[in-house]
């Protein structure tokens, strides 16, 4: 007989880890746009394009536009129980 590997009877911590995550990018782009005030707009997920040619691209949590001089930036927010 063989010896099960250990991941495979450990639990399923990715989809609780994923959820986690989610949440705290919801929260964190939501506390984003309250604070910044009129002058920036905030953006859930912006499609990021990478490689134009074959039509592939990133979606970074949030992207946050200055209103009055354009400049922008993408931001990622890392939530975690673990320490974050």
């Amino acid at each position: 007989m063989v010896k099960k590997h250990y991941l495979s009877t450990r639990n399923n911590w990715q989809r609780e880890a994923r959820t986690t995550g989610d949440t705290g990018e919801r929260k964190f782009s939501a506390m984003l746009s309250s604070c910044l005030g009129p002058n920036y707009r905030v953006i859930d997920k912006p499609y990021l394009p990478v490689y134009e040619s074959i039509n592939k691209g990133v979606c970074p949590d949030a992207k946050v536009i200055n209103i009055s001089n354009n400049k922008q930036i993408y931001v990622e927010k890392k939530t975690g129980n673990a320490g974050s």
